[in-house]
């Protein structure tokens, strides 16, 4: 018998400057009526179920796509640091897969950089279509927090 261990992991890491002050960019993620509002690519309308945010927390998001079908997104709280940093796992109903996600929210004359490591995809695929996911849910947070001004 042999072992086989996983193979190896694939990450993606980008950053983008908002223009909100860190506590603000970090409750954007905290706050379920502001999380819902803004998370998940274009067109996709996010209802929070659960978001117990302390160390072991869980939380729990239902994504209604814009082709109709639903996505749940799930994961527990694994550091927290207001308003410093906010890394939680990742993981997609009926997928295995955990992934690790680690936001960082750093001071920038123009408001906020914040910084998103995303770890644990399995092929360059997945890693591409949550990149894409990320992207166009930072567009709608960019959105969200300029109407909050």
């Amino acid at each position: 018998m042999t072992n086989q261990s996983p193979g190896p992991t694939l990450s993606l890491s980008m950053s983008r400057v908002l223009a909100a002050s860190p506590e603000q960019v970090f409750r954007a993620f905290t706050d379920p009526d502001w999380y819902g509002q803004w998370w998940g690519p274009e067109g996709t309308r996010s209802e929070v179920r659960q978001l117990d945010l302390q160390v072991g927390g869980a939380y729990r998001v239902d994504m209604h796509l814009p082709d109709g079908s639903l996505a749940v997104m799930y994961g527990r709280y694994r550091e927290i640091d207001p308003p410093q940093l906010l890394a939680y796992s990742l993981a997609w109903e009926g997928d295995p897969t955990e992934m690790l996600v680690t936001l960082e929210f750093e001071p920038h004359e123009d408001g906020t950089e914040l910084t998103v490591t995303h770890e644990g995809f399995t092929d360059q695929a997945r890693a591409g279509q949550h990149e894409q996911g990320w992207a166009s849910s930072l567009d709608r947070l960019v959105s969200l927090l300029a109407n909050q001004s």
